[in-house]
């Protein structure tokens, strides 16, 4: 994982996955990330490296739905969510061998 300190980033995109998976076509995207919510709705100005590596895997992403909206949501309300991405990315730092279940179909 290049950037495993953006978990809020991998979480989105594994959470569109699922949600592709799942033949969604209506998604909603809640997170307490706004630097997210910003990269992801092209309203971020400059771009680095990193918003590169990101906006490559969500770009065909998201064409795969009807509709996909950004909500902010308050950590105190999505605690849980917050905690099992920064959980699940340790996870993958701390094993080399442990890869991502769902990025390798976006990389």
């Amino acid at each position: 994982i290049p950037y495993p300190d953006c978990h809020e980033h991998y979480a989105v995109l594994e959470g569109l996955l699922v949600a592709k998976y799942n033949n969604f076509k209506n998604v909603k995207v809640m997170t307490d990330s706004a630097e997210t919510i910003n990269l992801f709705c092209y309203s971020k100005k400059i771009l680095n490296d990193k918003d590169h590596f990101f906006l490559s895997m969500y770009l065909p992403v998201s064409h795969w739905f009807d509709n996909m909206d950004f909500e902010y949501f308050n950590r105190t309300k999505n605690d849980l969510a917050h905690t099992l991405s920064r959980a699940y990315i340790d996870n993958v730092k701390k094993n080399k061998d442990l890869q991502m279940e769902l990025m390798p179909e976006i990389l």
